[in-house]
C-alpha cells in the first residue's frame, strides 16, 4: 500500500509540478524563446505522465474508467481533426503546425493524451491542490514582473515575451484565489491585479473587473 501511494504521489506531483512550471518556461538562446520551448516542455511532460500511468496501470486506481460512449466520443473527435489535417494542403504544417506555436498534430495527440491522463486520475481532492498549486506559481511570477517594472520602469513580460500574454496569463489564473480564506484571497488577488495594471492590457483590466466580479458572487 505505501509503495502504491508513492507511486500515485509521484504522477500526482509531476502532474502538478508541470503546471506550476508550464509559465516560467523558456529559452533565451532559441529563435523564439518561448512559445516553442513551452510547448517542447509540454511534449516531454505529457509524454512522462503516459509512460508512468501505462507503467503503474495495474496499481492506480482511475477515478472516472473511460467506458464505451466516452471513448467513441473521444475516438470520433480525435478521428475527425486527424483526417482534416492529414487531408490539408501542406501536410508537414499539419504535423508541425505554426513555426511560432508548433501547434499541428504532433501537439493535438500530447493534448488528446494529457486531457486523458487528467480525466483518470484527477479527483475533487487532487484538483484542490492543483488550483492552489497554480495560484502559488502565478503570485511567484507576479512577483517578478513587478520586480521587473520597478526596475525597468515599463510594462512586464515576464516569460511571455509580451505584456499582453502575461496579463492574459495573470488573469485566468485570479479564479484561483478563491480557494484562499477570505483574507488571504484578498491580498493574492490585490498583487496580482497590481501586476496586471502595470502590463497596461485593456484587456487585463477588463479581466480584472469580471474576476471581482465572480469573486464576490462566490463568496
Amino acid at each position: 500500500f505505501q509503495m502504491l501511494v508513492k507511486k500515485v504521489s509521484i504522477i500526482e506531483l509531476i502532474y502538478i509540478g508541470g503546471l506550476c512550471l508550464l509559465p516560467f518556461i523558456w529559452w533565451p538562446w532559441a529563435s523564439i524563446m518561448f512559445e516553442i520551448p513551452r510547448v517542447w516542455f509540454f511534449h516531454r511532460w505529457a509524454e512522462v505522465l503516459v509512460v508512468l500511468v501505462i507503467l503503474f496501470r495495474k496499481k492506480i486506481h482511475f477515478e472516472r474508467p473511460i467506458n464505451s460512449r466516452t471513448f467513441i466520443w473521444i475516438a470520433l473527435f480525435a478521428g475527425i481533426t486527424v483526417i482534416t489535417a492529414l487531408l490539408g494542403s501542406d501536410l508537414g504544417k499539419s504535423l508541425q503546425g505554426n513555426y511560432y506555436r508548433g501547434d499541428g498534430l504532433f501537439t493535438f495527440v500530447h493534448l488528446l493524451s494529457f486531457f486523458l491522463v487528467t480525466y483518470l486520475l484527477v479527483t475533487t481532492e487532487i484538483l484542490r491542490r492543483i488550483i492552489f498549486c497554480i495560484s502559488l506559481s502565478s503570485l511567484g511570477l507576479s512577483f517578478m514582473a513587478l520586480g521587473s517594472f520597478l526596475i525597468h520602469h515599463g510594462p512586464p513580460s515576464e516569460f511571455f515575451g509580451n505584456s499582453r500574454f502575461l496579463a492574459t496569463y495573470l488573469v485566468i489564473t485570479l479564479p484561483c484565489f478563491f480557494l484562499w480564506k477570505p483574507k488571504l484571497a484578498w491580498l493574492g488577488l490585490l498583487i496580482q491585479c497590481g501586476t496586471i495594471l502595470t502590463t497596461a492590457s485593456l484587456g487585463g483590466i477588463l479581466g480584472i473587473a469580471l474576476a471581482l466580479s465572480g469573486y464576490f458572487v462566490w463568496f
